[in-house]
């Protein structure tokens, strides 16, 4: 009951205190197995004077190298034979519980610092490392990187990304690297080949209905075309029946693509001529008479025995 009265901020007190006091008392039980002095870091050669509580605070494995009985701890020395001494140094202003409140992981130190974080252990500092990781673009180097490291959010990403843009990726690479990767890379270039195949034929459907809708606009228009082109005249057709031979050419044409396009193709405007009535039908000797008379109203001097 009387917990329960406590509030907030003085609960979080507590615990505050409580880590502190957890932490005073790893420290003193790691200075009864490791000599928490200054030790010798050696880096290409060149002997760097390095305190051994922040490398055995902040890596297990420099921990366990610098513990009683071990060869490291005995000699106060530490070689890191093909390490890079820039590399080291700037792993080591991470680890420094001042200066490493400043530094910084970015792009271009990234991928050695993941490195060294990996093989000494650094847990904290290598999610730092993918959660970077995760701001940049995905590749196959990524991907291989991910896999290397046990960047398991990483991994899923750039396999995830690799496989959406295998047209790009150098998936050769995969293939000849990491065998176990390609395989489950080739489900996900399946899946990406079948959408962009959809997106192709929509494409092409697309395409195609535009092409349709301009050729049916172009058929549609030639009735009024033919209206507005031929001559405004009536021919006689025998037997008291005569027709314009504009709106006839008309209205003989749109009644054909009507059928041919599935649907109604519009005539233009209404003329006082224009009735509902069935379109009259030509017979071979009227035709040849409705032509004479049409190509004498067009040209002028033409012959009409020809």
């Amino acid at each position: 009951q009387a917990s329960s009265r406590h509030s907030p901020r003085s609960a979080l007190g507590c615990l505050q205190g409580s880590i502190h006091l957890l932490g005073a008392v790893a420290l003193i039980l790691m200075a009864a197995v490791v000599d928490l002095g200054i030790i010798d870091v050696v880096v290409e050669g060149v002997t760097m004077q390095v305190s051994s509580a922040i490398l055995a605070m902040a890596s297990p494995v420099f921990s366990r190298m610098l513990a009683c009985g071990m060869k490291e701890g005995a000699e106060r020395r530490i070689e890191l034979p093909g390490k890079s001494r820039a590399e080291f140094e700037s792993f080591l202003s991470f680890l420094h519980p001042v200066i490493g409140r400043a530094a910084r992981i970015n792009e271009e130190n990234v991928d050695f610092l993941l490195k060294w974080f990996d093989e000494y252990e650094v847990a904290g500092l290598k999610d730092e490392c993918q959660s970077l990781l995760a701001t940049l673009p995905c590749s196959v180097d990524r991907l291989l990187q991910a896999r290397h490291f046990g960047l398991e959010k990483q991994y899923s990403r750039c396999l995830q990304a690799v496989g959406d843009d295998f047209e790009r990726m150098d998936i050769e690479k995969v293939a000849l690297e990491a065998p176990d990767v390609m395989s489950e890379l080739v489900p996900l270039i399946k899946a990406s080949v079948a959408r962009m195949r959809r997106e192709v034929l929509a494409e092409a459907e697309r395409e195609q209905r535009k092409r349709m809708q301009r050729v049916e606009r172009e058929v549609a228009s030639v009735p009024n075309r033919l209206y507005y082109d031929l001559p405004k005249q009536r021919i006689d057709l025998g037997a008291g029946e005569t027709v314009q031979i504009d709106e006839f050419a008309r209205d003989l044409v749109a009644a054909s693509l009507t059928g041919l396009l599935g649907k109604r193709v519009p005539r233009g405007e209404a003329t006082p001529q224009e009735t509902d009535a069935p379109l009259p039908s030509l017979d071979g000797v009227h035709r040849k008479q409705a032509g004479r008379r049409w190509c004498c109203s067009r040209r002028s001097g033409c012959n009409k025995d020809d």
